[in-house]
């Protein structure tokens, strides 16, 4: 809700009445504000009347119940407060003016409700079709692979990672062909039962090998060597932006631990929630803008990316493990502190011949 500028009184086009609900026999129910879409003004027709409410676009209960019965455990959700969180236009926050006022001796102001409003009609359809929107947006995000040198650590012992990514191991942590090769698989399995297809462009590791069956719905391309730099969107913002959401994370923690008087070491479990959260922090834009500064594609979404602050949480952590100025490094310097690290196999003769028998 923001206060209306005196110049654009003038341009309110519907003014919704609204009342409180309270409910009396409660000393911790909240009080509940609703408005009046239906209310008729001197044209006699409302708001509501004037608007279209949108077709149905969510299931029937009856289907929802029996996909609930398929599976033999269900998790419920619920969104809070979801229609305030919908931000609307400008031009159509006109439509939802109110007037208001924080004491009775104070002047009526005018305000508009700038987020999707209970009460008008096409509530419901906008809620479901942006939750719907939300998950076109994200479909194409894959859920991060991530490998550890333990297949069971003792700090999964309460903790899934499986809600939260897909999680491999071997005793380097690196990346193999092996790996690699079966994540292809399952990639395209995935795209076969969604009727998909798709060109996967590769660089040219070495653990980047392609079984010469069973990709029926992937069309592998590799970058031309030593372009890596030069092409790959990945490295034009991608994992930067997902490294800088991951340090704050991460230094975040070590705050709230080092608070507590306990040791900051940052535990597999809470690396592999802070990767999930992290990548989820990778907006779309931030990626359309990384393949468009490559030029491979264009994308017509060219939101600038925000810079992501670390606040005092450096500082923090000089004043706590006692670094002095010359060894504290800079927001960039940790974020890339693990660049120069080997994250796969190094190709050699008897691994090169292992790749290929596995390839065949």
């Amino acid at each position: 809700m923001s206060l209306v500028p005196k110049e654009d009184i003038i341009k309110g086009r519907y003014y919704l009445p609204h009342h409180p609900v309270i409910k009396e026999k409660s000393c911790n129910t909240k009080l509940r504000v609703v408005f009046d879409a239906s209310a008729k003004t001197d044209s006699g027709l409302s708001l509501n009347d004037a608007s279209i409410p949108g077709p149905k676009i969510q299931q029937d209960l009856f289907h929802i119940i029996l996909r609930f019965r398929i599976h033999p455990v269900a998790i419920n959700a619920d969104i809070a407060k979801m229609y305030r969180q919908i931000k609307i236009s400008q031009e159509d926050s006109e439509f939802q003016r109110i007037v208001w006022r924080n004491d009775p001796h104070d002047k009526i102001k005018n305000y508009r409700l700038e987020t999707v409003t209970y009460g008008t009609s096409c509530a419901p359809f906008l809620a479901t079709r942006i939750i719907k929107q939300l998950a076109l947006d994200e479909q194409n995000k894959r859920r991060l692979l991530i490998i550890g040198k333990s297949a069971k650590p003792r700090c999964f012992r309460n903790f899934s990672p499986h809600f939260y990514c897909t999680y491999t191991s071997n005793s380097k942590a690196w990346m193999t062909s092996s790996i690699f090769q079966e994540w292809l698989l399952q990639f395209n399995k995935q795209l076969v039962s969604e009727g998909r297809r798709i060109l996967l462009l590769l660089d040219n590791a070495t653990s980047h090998c392609v079984p010469n069956d069973g990709l029926s719905n992937i069309k592998i391309h590799f970058l031309p060597p030593n372009m890596t730099a030069s092409l790959q969107p990945l490295d034009s913002g991608i994992i930067k932006s997902f490294k800088a959401q991951y340090r704050k994370l991460q230094l975040q923690k070590m705050v709230e631990l080092a608070d507590a008087h306990l040791p900051t070491e940052l535990r597999l479990d809470y690396a592999v929630r802070y990767c999930k959260m992290a990548w989820d922090s990778v907006s779309p834009d931030s990626i359309s803008n990384c393949w468009n500064h490559k030029g491979i594609i264009r994308f017509t979404s060219t939101a600038a990316a925000e810079p992501l602050n670390y606040e005092n949480l450096l500082d923090r952590i000089r004043d706590i493990f006692a670094i002095t100025p010359e060894n504290l490094m800079t927001e960039r310097e940790f974020q890339l502190v693990d660049d120069s690290q080997e994250a796969e196999m190094k190709l050699t003769d008897d691994n090169f011949l292992v790749s290929t028998v596995t390839a065949k």
